[in-house]
């Protein structure tokens, strides 16, 4: 939708009085038309605003939210991460927290949650999302509690979750409106598998053992190799009995679970620097870089039949981080690209750098 300038619509306004009447600037007509004009140009900024938020492609916030609700989708809510905390009495013996008890770390709040054993409890962030994920810190109580020696986050038991992005909530209404999911073809599997709580992509590889076989290869929500616990979630969500049909998998499908594979990409740069630029400056923003560039080869696997790690990238990667004016990169080794398998994704190994002679 092409706008009209205030300049355009003033002029068609004046067109449209009588020619014996005096329109030039200062007029009486010009003065009546300018404010009339101003709000229909607003007017026709917000009507293109409202034609945005009614198509999917374009649409954001709970206007894309009542979109995907038409498409029978709901944007995935954020969820709180679960640590484990660790509580000891003056003496050094395991102490019980009562229930309600509340500890804060580093401005965020937890609260006791499941027992798991004697003095050791799940803490629950009050805040969801990602910040709370700790694995290590020194709570603090919220209100006094007697006899309370020390308190600490010992291990990350479950991440939090951010809320669903609009671009990735756009997608899942993309793959529903263009590939709809029904009876367990793939487009079903992918869409039941990334609504459970962990997921950040999966791969459906459909009859690896022939007729009724299906292979659910997955990545956490970090876009990393799943671990045990999440892909052991998925395999009971799918198909906890094989070909039973006491999971999302059709009554007849058998379906394993996998976590998708690490492969390490070693890198050997050699580095041209800018002029006051200095290795020990830059090496860390290289190796970051070049893990940006991992990431974002993950951030495509489950849409692409196998990833290729290519030389050029890498390189495109390094050049643009400041301080480097050329790159020459070897990857595992050599001077090639390097293919994946469909099941691999490719994270940062070891790293070297050097400045070019």
């Amino acid at each position: 939708m092409v706008l009209p300038e205030y300049e355009e619509l003033m002029a068609r306004v004046l067109a449209r009085m009588p020619e014996d009447l005096d329109k030039r600037e200062g007029s009486l007509a010009w003065t009546a038309a300018g404010p009339l004009c101003a709000e229909l140009v607003q007017g026709y900024q917000e009507l293109s605003g409202g034609l945005s938020l009614a198509f999917w492609d374009t649409s954001s916030g709970e206007w894309l939210d009542r979109l995907a609700a038409g498409c029978g989708l709901v944007r995935r809510e954020a969820e709180a991460a679960v640590c484990r905390g660790e509580f000891f009495d003056l003496e050094g013996a395991p102490l019980n927290i009562p229930a309600g008890m509340r500890f804060g770390l580093d401005g965020l709040v937890y609260d006791r949650g499941d027992k798991l054993e004697e003095g050791v409890f799940a803490m629950v962030c009050e805040t969801p999302g990602l910040a709370g994920g700790k694995s290590s810190g020194t709570l603090l109580p919220v209100d006094y509690l007697q006899n309370l020696g020390r308190a600490e986050i010992t291990a990350l038991i479950k991440a939090g979750e951010e809320a669903e992005t609009d671009d990735s909530l756009r997608s899942r209404i993309q793959s529903r409106v263009f590939a709809p999911a029904f009876g367990g073809n793939i487009a079903d599997y992918r869409e039941q598998t990334l609504s459970l709580s962990g997921v950040g992509a999966v791969k459906v590889e459909p009859v690896p053992e022939g007729g009724g076989t299906v292979r659910l290869w997955l990545l956490g929500e970090d876009l990393l190799p799943a671990g045990a616990e999440l892909v052991e979630a998925v395999q009971a969500a799918a198909c906890p009995e094989p070909g039973a049909g006491r999971g999302f998998a059709p009554i007849g499908h058998r379906v394993e679970v996998k976590a998708a594979v690490s492969r390490e990409i070693s890198a050997e740069v050699t580095i041209t620097l800018a002029e006051g630029a200095s290795l020990e400056e830059v090496e860390p923003a290289a190796q970051a870089a070049l893990e940006g560039y991992y990431a974002s080869l993950r951030a495509g696997w489950s849409g692409a039949d196998r990833l290729t790690v290519r030389l050029s990238g890498a390189t495109m990667a390094l050049l643009s981080v400041s301080g480097v004016l050329d790159a020459a990169v070897k990857l595992n080794g050599g001077s090639a690209n390097i293919e994946l398998l469909s099941e691999e994704v490719p994270v940062g190994g070891s790293f070297t750098a050097k400045e070019a002679a």
